[in-house]
């Protein structure tokens, strides 16, 4: 029995430390620290509930690539449940790469998506319907408006928001608004956008 379904974006991120100001013309740095870690808020969310003895499900879409792998690697080592992981050959996992020195760091994400999903009502498996991009990194928090007709996402990296039209399939339509948000995060980095979250 699955207490928690976690349904959003999974992928890794590279936490780079020491000196990560890029210097170009192929000059080589050495760094003091490189850490591959499970990223995405969804991924992070369902592998802290199942470490914390929930039963834990994650709806997710990965590429079929190492990053991919490493994803459902990670995740289910935590005891998360990851039979509802969409694996597209057709696509790649997403990344983030946090260059970290001190107290500053810069991240560079290659972009996540959203995705529909439908529930097969005979074996409770979930069935990919589409996807858009999510227009940031990091989708963090995902909702319905109050008539059911438009979901909203914020984007953790990025700090930004959208809103898509919610066809009646349930798949995902145009994007009909988007915000960027500017300034510092909370603890007063400048980030180039403000952090987005729930």
């Amino acid at each position: 029995m699955i207490d928690v379904l976690v349904l959003g974006d999974a992928n890794v991120d590279l936490v780079l430390r020491g000196d990560v100001v890029p210097r170009f013309n192929q000059a080589e740095q050495i760094l003091d620290a490189a850490t591959l870690v499970l990223g995405g808020s969804a991924g992070i969310t369902a592998h802290a509930l199942a470490r914390l003895g929930r039963a834990t499900r994650i709806g997710a879409l990965t590429g079929r690539d190492v990053f991919g792998d490493q994803v459902v690697d990670l995740l289910a080592a935590a005891g998360v449940d990851t039979t509802t992981v969409v694996r597209d050959p057709g696509r790649t996992t997403g990344l983030t790469v946090v260059l970290s020195q001190g107290q500053e760091r810069a991240i560079l994400t290659f972009l996540g998506a959203i995705s529909a999903y439908s529930i097969d009502q005979a074996t409770a498996q979930l069935k990919l319907i589409n996807q858009v991009p999510s227009g940031g990194g990091d989708p963090s928090y995902i909702s319905l408006d109050r008539t059911s007709h438009f979901v909203l996402v914020a984007n953790y990296e990025g700090g930004n928001i959208g809103v898509w039209a919610l066809k009646p399939d349930g798949s995902l339509g145009e994007r009909t608004a988007f915000v960027q948000h500017t300034g510092s995060t909370s603890d007063g980095i400048d980030s180039g956008g403000a952090d987005c979250a729930a």
